[in-house]
């Protein structure tokens, strides 16, 4: 357990029936689900996991379909002869080495974590690199993948059908939507397992998925300023539906808070209910208080997600420290009734360069700390509770002063102001 990142180690406790279900079936090396030899290892260079079962590889299964995330999934590299130069697919993440071209991420996942297959151009001009999949029974299929073509040098991409022993011609095959995509199917061929339709799914197609020019719509949702087609993570249905599913446990479907409340009281799910930026004159620095959802911008520092959901569908608020050392960024609620209250609210102050989170209750610009926070206090949710007494007009402030490097985001959720003591 050495090798193992804390708070991975949970990932290794041994579940048992009923915890865990096998359907009966036999324990699968080849599952899309299985860890990889050094999942959660800190040295990547040994393993988290060995097989019981000699010569078998985990996590990288062989087929067609392949996102690349744990290996090549089988594909095998084809080496030119001369006079070609020879090139190869290397698998990859975050940006390529050359400027001006190549992704900075892939298109899976969406971050530097994400892997993708990719020719490296630099001091290979003209070469040729080619892949090819494992082998697959005859028959039609469509083929779908994601590629990406930037830089003013660019060159070609050539699909071709065939084996080792004699080669088919080749040729471009065609990226078009199919009848059978088309086709509305109800139950109980689909099963929905009685929960909303979901918009915001993981497995939902994008709004030009399956089409011939990528500028026109397949798909035109019946909800107005919804986005379909994210690749960010699970939504809360995605994850009851698979609870319920399986008979787990399921988690509590949590509904947004609506738009347009004027409140102290604020999960940041579809505005900022009022509160108000304020803005700091010099000669201190300014900032400001952000609505956002799933992970910051800085590395080793933030929230991954909010409180209220525990998905990328949900936001908070946070102060961004990058190129913004030791700037303060102040957020006040609106007006609050004169009495007491106990103010609860949940916090986030990971990062080694951590700063201050002051709680302020303000009337006419004068202010009195009523909480402080200072230093990392490790990357999780917090709950604090204030007992205050609030006079007339008078507002609740929160002060954030980022730290002296950019590891130091600041982030709140969950505000909520209740009548009486804690």
């Amino acid at each position: 357990m050495d090798n193992i990142k804390e708070g991975d180690k949970g990932n290794f406790e041994k579940l048992l029936p009923p915890v865990i279900n096998t359907q009966n079936l036999s324990y699968d090396y080849n599952s899309i689900m299985h860890y990889g030899r050094s999942t959660f290892a800190i040295d990547r260079t040994k393993p988290t996991i060995v097989p019981l079962k000699k010569d078998v590889d985990i996590a990288n299964p062989v087929s067609i379909n392949c996102t690349f995330e744990a290996g090549y999934c089988g594909w095998k590299h084809l080496f030119m002869e001369p006079p070609a130069k020879i090139n190869t697919w290397l698998r990859w993440s975050g940006g390529t080495y050359t400027d001006g071209t190549g992704p900075k991420n892939d298109h899976t996942i969406g971050t530097f974590e994400g892997h993708y297959l990719y020719s490296d151009a630099a001091d290979r001009f003209l070469s040729i690199a080619k892949i090819q999949t494992p082998e697959f029974i005859a028959g039609d299929y469509c083929l779908i993948f994601w590629y990406h073509m930037y830089g003013k040098d660019m060159g070609s991409l050539r699909n071709a059908v065939g084996n080792l022993k004699r080669r088919w011609p080749s040729t471009t095959i065609p990226i078009n939507i199919h009848s059978y995509f088309a086709v509305k199917v109800l139950p109980p061929v689909i099963q929905t397992q009685g929960l909303p339709y979901d918009y915001n799914s993981l497995t939902h197609y994008g709004r030009t998925s399956f089409s011939v020019d990528g500028k026109k719509p397949t798909i035109i949702p019946l909800k107005k300023g919804v986005t379909i087609g994210q690749r960010k993570g699970m939504s809360q249905l995605d994850i009851i539906q698979v609870q319920r599913f399986y008979g787990c446990k399921e988690r509590k479907l949590i509904k947004m808070q609506p738009p347009g409340m004027v409140t102290p009281n604020c999960t940041f799910d579809s505005d900022l209910c009022g509160w108000t930026q304020v803005e700091i004159l010099p000669p201190l620095k300014n900032n400001t208080w952000i609505r956002w959802r799933g992970e910051t911008v800085n590395y080793h520092s933030g929230p991954v997600t909010d409180h209220t959901i525990k998905t990328f569908e949900g936001y908070y608020i946070y102060v961004n420290a990058f190129r913004n050392y030791n700037s303060v960024a102040k957020i006040q609620s609106p007006e609050i009734a004169p009495g007491t209250y106990c103010l609860t609210f949940w916090y986030h102050m990971y990062g080694r360069d951590m700063g201050s989170l002051f709680v302020n209750l303000v009337k006419n610009g004068i202010a009195w700390k009523i909480a402080t926070l200072k230093g990392e206090q490790g990357n999780v949710w917090k709950q604090k509770k204030v007992f205050l007494q609030a006079p007339a007009g008078g507002k609740i402030e929160f002060e954030g002063i980022a730290g002296v490097m950019y590891r130091s985001d600041i982030a709140v959720d969950d505000v909520l102001l209740s009548p009486g003591k804690c």
